[in-house]
């Protein structure tokens, strides 16, 4: 596809034309895999837990600011009209996170989705995508459950486009449809500390954008077997997957 940020009106909102985004999944996991690798120590065993030598009490490490990042695959939930549409592909985030209390934080990303159109369900559309791109703010609580492992949930928010491609509105002339719109996730995942510096864990999230999937998104007037009923709802999805986090500096002290 060929998107990146075009101009913004109020009487036409184009703002992106993103070039090459199917191959942000690939960028995500180098990326992943270099910073990994800076930030691992020298030796190849994890160190074993840190013990206070006064009480002999194993040491909690502390939260600092971190970079995340997450890779999910994301499942359409309803609309009725998305579910059927789409096949998840990924679902890719890098983020920067603080801790403001003892357990509780707030963070600032980037998120890209990718969704290609399920042929096979619609006969009337032999090819398309849908790519997704949002700011995304978030506030959190995370809590070690011992020196090695730790939860975390989150509630995010976001603003950002999505585009939907297909050979129909290529074929009919019409200009990739877009829309500006809000994005709303819920997250949790559970960590386990590789070093004093990176974790790695498995996430899950309910996310919703606010849009609703219909016909007129892949210029047609309608889907054989599906109803007003089907297009009705904000669009929505379950993503599984993993993430990692780097703490910038050594998380205990």
């Amino acid at each position: 596809m060929k998107y990146i940020f075009n101009k913004v009106s109020n009487k036409n909102f184009q703002p992106m034309k993103i070039i090459g985004l199917q191959y942000w999944s690939v960028i995500f996991i180098f990326f992943v895999s270099g910073f990994s690798a800076f930030a691992q120590d020298d030796e190849e065993a994890p160190p074993p837990p840190k013990v206070d030598e006064k009480t002999e009490i194993e040491v909690i490490p502390k939260f600092k600011p971190s970079i995340r990042g997450y890779f999910k695959l994301p499942n359409g939930l309803a609309n009725n009209a998305f579910k059927k549409a789409f096949n998840g592909v990924s679902n890719v985030e890098v983020s920067y996170v603080s801790p403001f209390l003892k357990n509780f934080f707030a963070g600032i990303g980037v998120q890209h989705g990718y969704f290609d159109i399920n042929r096979y369900s619609f006969i009337e559309v032999s090819n398309g995508k849908m790519q997704s791109f949002m700011g995304v703010g978030e506030a959190g609580y995370q809590k070690y459950l011992n020196s090695k492992w730790y939860y975390m949930v989150s509630l995010r928010m976001g603003y950002g486009v999505v585009a939907i491609k297909s050979d129909n509105s290529v074929a009919a002339g019409v200009k990739t449809p877009q829309k500006a719109m809000l994005f709303n996730e819920a997250l949790a995942g559970i960590y386990l500390h590789g070093n004093d510096r990176m974790s790695y864990g498995l996430v899950m999230s309910y996310q919703m954008y606010h849009f609703e999937f219909n016909p007129s998104w892949v210029s047609r007037t309608s889907f054989s077997g599906l109803t007003d009923a089907d297009y009705k709802g904000f669009s929505q999805t379950l993503t599984i997957g993993f993430g990692f986090t780097c703490i910038l500096g050594k998380s205990v002290d």
